[in-house]
């Protein structure tokens, strides 16, 4: 008795994705990738504060910018190793507390880190992150004790990357005193 057999034949595409940071290798059927990558957001501007004869006051630093977005397809053979790398937030910027007559003005925040794809261990696609919020300001003058404060301007959204078709990132806003967004990737094939 003979058992009928039919050859393997592999299908023309291998639906797949990968979200985050990571890698993975290219199999059968699989001739292009399609990305959206995000850049980090930038570190959000440091609080200025401080105290006087006549009172205290407190205001935030400005948001750090969202990174840019870079959206495209890149080419692939069998056996190409594709990788992402994530952008990290920028750094916080650092705060201040004026108790005595002066004025301060509190850190800017960090730029956010760069998401690069690679092929093979070459650079294929980035997104570039945002730009750090701008440190409040403080006064605290001599002659009443008087605590004027005003709020630190958001971080510039980011504006570049390479490899594909680059959307800038919106910047932070005047005095929220947050982080900007974390970076992201997205490949489908």
């Amino acid at each position: 008795m003979s058992i009928p057999f039919a050859p393997f034949t592999p299908p023309t595409t291998r639906p797949g994705a990968l979200s985050g940071a990571g890698s993975f290798v290219i199999t059968w059927g699989t001739s292009n990738i399609f990305f959206t990558i995000t850049g980090g957001g930038g570190g959000r501007g440091g609080t200025a504060s401080g105290t006087g004869a006549s009172g205290s006051g407190s205001s935030p630093g400005g948001g750090g910018g969202t990174g840019a977005t870079t959206t495209g397809s890149i080419s692939v053979s069998r056996g190409d190793t594709i990788a992402v790398s994530l952008g990290g937030i920028g750094t916080a910027g650092n705060n201040v507390n004026q108790t005595t007559s002066g004025f301060s003005t509190a850190g800017t925040g960090g730029v956010g880190g760069q998401t690069v794809i690679t092929r093979n261990g070459v650079t294929v696609a980035t997104a570039n992150g945002g730009g750090g919020g701008v440190g409040a300001s403080v006064n605290v003058t001599s002659a009443n004790g008087f605590v004027n404060t005003s709020p630190g301007a958001g971080g510039a959204g980011g504006s570049s990357g390479t490899g594909g078709t680059v959307t800038a990132g919106a910047a932070g806003g005047t005095g929220t005193g947050a982080n900007g967004p974390a970076s992201t990737s997205s490949i489908t094939w």
